[in-house]
């Protein structure tokens, strides 16, 4: 993938009251493996928005592009990541992590190997025959990555991945995201309440209002995956500026 680019794209659903506009004259881009990150409160419309990208839902308005072409439905290199991370409770951490490329044709025994490599990955080899629900929070995210990068995905898609996991957790596997896209060289969308995570992983982020959801601005953050990012005075300034622009469209109610 190139570029993604989103051109006025509104969506609207039904409700016993009428319709209601969950998102307004949405317009952005994203290049070929860059980061961007979408900050936004409750009813921003932020995950109808991830699944208009992933090509699950059709836009009332506007159109999704991919190099030029027109989004018709889902699309076999982009790859979309949950809340609930959509674990097959059923099978083990390798099977989980192979079933997309057996879905695909490929033989049991070459996803096999394939799913070892990427478990290997993210330090998973070891607990590939335990189940989901034996699983602690952090491998249970790592097994939801690497059944994404095993499709070989060119953008993928995150809906507030982290946000169940506790504070030194989910720096961990913010750590992981920014290692893994460096190395499979992806392009991603992270979408996320968190103002600090958004600052930490977006190489621009992309603020939303609100009831409709629309874009309040769009801010370059070039430092983003540096190592000492993290503690520096630009991360600080990021979060101020971010915190600010929230603030100025919805006023105090802002969590971390």
């Amino acid at each position: 993938m190139q570029v993604l680019t989103l051109e006025q794209l509104s969506h609207s659903y039904q409700t016993q009251d009428g319709r209601v506009l969950a998102l307004k004259h949405i317009n952005f881009e994203v290049r070929a493996q860059e980061s961007v990150a979408i900050l936004g409160p409750s009813g921003a419309g932020k995950s109808t928005l991830l699944q208009i990208i992933d090509g699950l839902l059709k836009p009332t308005e506007g159109s999704v592009y991919i190099d030029g072409n027109k989004l018709e439905g889902p699309r076999e290199h982009t790859a979309l990541i949950l809340q609930d991370l959509g674990l097959f409770p059923w099978k083990t951490v390798l099977d989980n992590a192979s079933v997309g490329l057996e879905v695909r044709g490929m033989s049991k025994a070459q996803a096999h190997k394939k799913a070892r490599e990427v478990l290997k990955k993210v330090e998973l080899s070891h607990v590939e025959k335990l189940y989901p629900q034996e699983l602690s929070g952090g491998m249970k995210q790592r097994l939801a990555i690497a059944r994404a990068l095993i499709l070989d995905c060119d953008l993928l898609l995150m809906d507030e991945p982290l946000s169940a996991l506790d504070a030194l957790l989910r720096e961990r596997m913010q750590n992981l995201l920014i290692e893994m896209q460096k190395e499979y060289k992806y392009a991603q969308i992270i979408v996320t309440h968190s103002i600090e995570e958004a600052a930490l992983l977006g190489d621009k982020i992309i603020v939303m209002d609100e009831k409709p959801g629309q874009i309040i601005d769009i801010i370059s953050n070039p430092k983003r995956g540096e190592s000492s990012y993290r503690d520096s005075q630009e991360m600080y300034m990021m979060t101020k500026l971010l915190r600010e622009k929230l603030k100025s469209s919805l006023g105090e109610d802002i969590h971390e």
